[in-house]
Formats: structure tokens, sequence, C-alpha cells
């Protein structure tokens, strides 16, 4: 859940929550959410959300891209 940018030697983060899926044997992946800058704090809490989520065997996210 990271993306890392590089602007004349300073290195920003911005988070996303993206689903990984393949396409002809290619790996690719879909954006559920785009969060943008965070803070160490807010990160925290999503990452526990996430765990909590995925320990409760919530049912799997399918996005539109899989039915074409």
């Amino acid at each position: 859940m990271k993306m890392n940018w590089y602007v004349k030697r300073h290195h920003h983060n911005y988070y996303s929550l993206v689903e990984p899926y393949r396409v002809n044997g290619k790996n690719r992946h879909h954006t559920i959410f785009y969060f943008g800058r965070m803070t160490q704090e807010e990160l925290q809490r999503i990452n526990k959300k996430l765990e909590i989520m995925k320990s409760c065997n919530m049912k799997k996210y399918k996005s539109n891209k899989e039915t074409l």
C-alpha cells in the first residue's frame, strides 16, 4: 500500500490501496482507493483495520477489469 516518488532528491510517500490480478500472465493492479500523503499514525490505523478485515474472511472485492 505505497507509492514512492522522487522529486529533486526529495522522497515523498503517497499511499493507495490496490488489488493485484493477472492478465495474460502479466501482473496488474486495480486501485481501490487513493489515500495520498499520510502520517505514520494514519498509516498504522489503516493497516490495523485491513488486518482485521483479512482475518474476518471478508468477500473478495471484484474489480470491473476481471469481468471484461
